[in-house]
């Protein structure tokens, strides 16, 4: 790799006078035989862009080894060239692969909120790059509240917002991001088609918490896979607040996810179009459409709250479209992973699976999660498709749940009895839960009680199990 001269031109570049470099060598040595400390100043990190200005100039020359636009900031009492957002990506873009990796960085002087308004597009990030918001002075690592805000209001009524296309990169450090992205008007606020970690960011929500809408999706994950999306605030989105498209083995944990879809043509909180997926700790919540959509296989949803998503019809969770197997909504069968949801007063059905045509969904587990004041029928969960064959076949095989429950008071424990339909020598996994609404069947489900497997022989399966409930219960099935 070759390095780089304070002006930005390859060591190799640069053309001296064979007599001058001679003269410069005995110089130095003539300064270090006489012991007088010789002082050489270390040349600028390309790699490290700092932004200190909000301004939104290009980069005079995209490459060169600085950023700088052609104007001039006062940082105290010194004058020093101007570095935008909008130079630092083209310097970093530029420079190409030259070094491994850029961080962008901030040092905008003045008081918070420090807003950076692009009077047009972005160029997209194509090389692996940190855009670190939290190293704005000023930045409060407890409340992690962005104090950095990349506006869209000036940038056009199409304009999205901001784009990595690099093999890999962060927006952020190991830790925060510290941005917020808002108020862009096009598909999307952050787009992420690379290998990334998104950090702490406010995407459609100023940094004072008001309501500052992007026009599409909040974040959009484009065919990528391993991202990690972690402690974002996503919220006002006009399509999905979150949409994992034709991408796998993302983890999306501890944000939160509310008030997206209100938009033309509306969208849920997470909408997960790709395989093996990690969705935990997230609060999903008032997004117009479902909260959660899975469209594939092998995924696992635990320890999230989904909760009052308001539309007529829709879900907290939802397993759509065809062949999508093996997701975990709760823990898994074996319970070693996962833990359970509170899926509570959405506008639909706590859970559904459906079906368009064969390959039917199945073989998806729901287990042990908190169901309750939900607007499905039954059971709060909801298989829905059109049967095909005889018997009829269709999302989780159409498979019932208990009926005929009875509930035998004893000394000490109660026994809870009942019936079950299901494909012949097969073995079942049974939950029983208990409700605390005290005058009504409602068919939810608050407290795990008990835990059953059960084989079918040719005429179904009885299972009874003894359990001790402090307090009294009734059969509602």
């Amino acid at each position: 790799m070759r390095t780089r001269l304070a002006s930005g031109r390859h060591n190799g570049d640069l053309l001296r006078p064979r007599g001058m470099a001679i003269a410069l060598v005995l110089a130095l040595t003539a300064s270090i035989l006489g012991g007088v400390a010789t002082s050489v100043p270390a040349l600028a990190d390309p790699t490290t862009l700092t932004v200190n200005s909000t301004g939104d100039s290009p980069d005079l020359v995209p490459g060169d080894g600085s950023c700088a636009t052609g104007n001039t900031v006062m940082l105290g009492d010194e004058s020093v060239p101007e570095c935008t957002l909008r130079a630092a990506i083209e310097e970093a873009n530029g420079e190409g692969d030259e070094y491994d990796s850029y961080t962008i960085d901030f040092g905008i002087p003045g008081d918070a909120p420090y807003v950076i308004q692009p009077a047009g597009p972005l160029p997209n990030v194509t090389v692996p790059v940190d855009i670190d918001g939290t190293s704005q002075p000023g930045y409060n690592e407890e409340t992690q509240t962005p104090v950095v805000e990349l506006d869209g209001s000036e940038a056009g009524e199409t304009a999205s917002g901001l784009r990595l296309d690099a093999g890999s990169g962060t927006i952020g450090s190991d830790t925060v991001a510290g941005l917020a992205i808002d108020n862009f008007g096009g598909e999307y606020g952050l787009q992420v088609s690379s290998d990334a970690t998104i950090e702490d960011n406010y995407i459609g929500v100023d940094p004072s918490g008001h309501t500052a809408s992007n026009g599409g999706w909040g974040i959009w994950v484009y065919v990528s896979d391993g991202n990690d999306i972690d402690g974002n605030t996503i919220s006002n989105n006009g399509a999905d607040g979150l949409m994992l498209e034709s991408s796998d083995d993302n983890t999306i944990e501890n944000n939160t996810i509310e008030n997206n879809g209100g938009g033309e043509g509306g969208g849920d909180g997470v909408n997960v179009q790709g395989d093996g997926n990690t969705i935990d700790n997230n609060t999903i919540d008032n997004n117009v459409g479902d909260g959660l959509n899975l469209g594939g296989s092998e995924n696992l949803v635990y320890a999230n709250t989904i909760s009052d998503n308001t539309s007529e019809g829709t879900a907290g969770v939802r397993i759509s479209g065809n062949g999508n197997y093996d997701n975990v909504i709760g823990t898994t069968p074996d319970g070693h992973d996962g833990s359970p949801n509170t899926i509570e007063n959405n506008n639909g059905p706590g859970v559904l699976i459906e079906n368009n045509g064969s390959p039917y969904n199945v073989g998806n587990s729901i287990l042990s999660n908190v169901l309750l004041g939900n607007n499905g029928e039954g059971p709060d969960i909801v298989l829905d498709g059109e049967g095909v064959g005889e018997p009829p076949d269709g999302p989780n095989h159409f498979q019932s749940s208990p009926y005929g429950i009875t509930v035998t008071p004893g000394d000490g424990s109660d026994t809870i009895g009942g019936s079950l339909s299901g494909t012949v020598d097969h073995s079942f996994l049974i939950q029983v839960f208990a409700s605390n609404v005290p005058s009504e069947c409602d068919l939810e489900g608050e407290d795990l009680v008990g835990t059953e497997t059960v084989n079918t022989g040719d005429f179904g399966a009885r299972l009874s199990r003894s359990r001790r409930i402090r307090r009294s219960i009734r059969a509602c099935r």
